[in-house]
């Protein structure tokens, strides 16, 4: 799985067996954290080579996203019954 919510896993994992104790995220995009050095909680700014690969990234996946349907803005709930 590349791409999941919170929620979505743990109900995926918890429904073969195996209820999820704690996620971790590995990576944001082309960005491995653990090859950044940072603490957990800790923040640095990225350097350009690290922006253009996230942008990089972020579009690869928009293009190769699956559509999804569109919704209207507001539903109105049918009160004439």
């Amino acid at each position: 799985m590349t791409e999941g919510r919170n929620r979505q896993v743990r109900r995926m994992t918890a429904a073969v067996g195996h209820p999820t104790l704690r996620l971790v995220r590995v990576a944001i995009g082309a960005l491995r954290l653990e090859d950044l050095g940072l603490a957990p909680g800790a923040w640095r700014a990225l350097s350009a080579h690290e922006e253009s690969a996230l942008r990089g990234s972020a579009s690869r996946s928009r293009s190769n996203a699956t559509p999804r349907a569109k919704t209207s803005g507001s539903r109105r709930r049918d009160t004439t019954r």
